[in-house]
């Protein structure tokens, strides 16, 4: 088994898991046996939507969604660099953390974006100094 270089995402049945490794988005069973299903670089967030059975990952600031094979893989375009993903509920909406600079200040936004990136709505803006950590999703 591949050392888990990032946070780790459950499947929507509990039953894998999908972690960034050295050089690669891994998915594995709870008895261990894992698969190289992506490239990456600096794996930093996942999240495995249970309505889409896709994975969101965050590599090198970058959003990207796949199946858990590996297939489909597409960049989700956004305008900053994000630091935190989370899928809702339920749903085929991913909450996304941005972190980029408005007029030489560093801010977090609050995106929230499908799977492609073909929906992108800003909800909020942090006031300067402050940062959006924690992201979740409530019922």
């Amino acid at each position: 088994m591949q050392p888990a270089r990032s946070p780790v995402a459950f499947s929507p049945n509990g039953a894998r898991i999908a972690f960034g490794s050295d050089r690669s988005v891994r998915v594995a069973d709870l008895a261990g046996a894992s698969r190289e299903i992506a490239p990456a670089g600096a794996v930093t967030a996942l999240s495995w939507s249970s309505q889409l059975n896709l994975i969101a990952v965050i590599d090198g600031g970058s959003v990207w969604t796949m199946r858990a094979d590996g297939s489909g893989r597409t960049r989700v375009d956004l305008p900053g660099v994000a630091v935190q993903a989370v899928w809702a509920s339920g749903s085929d909406r991913l909450a996304v953390v941005l972190r980029r600079a408005i007029e030489g200040v560093a801010r977090s936004e609050l995106w929230l974006v499908n799977r492609d990136g073909g929906f992108r709505r800003f909800v909020i803006r942090s006031p300067a100094g402050r940062a959006i950590r924690d992201l979740q999703w409530f019922a």
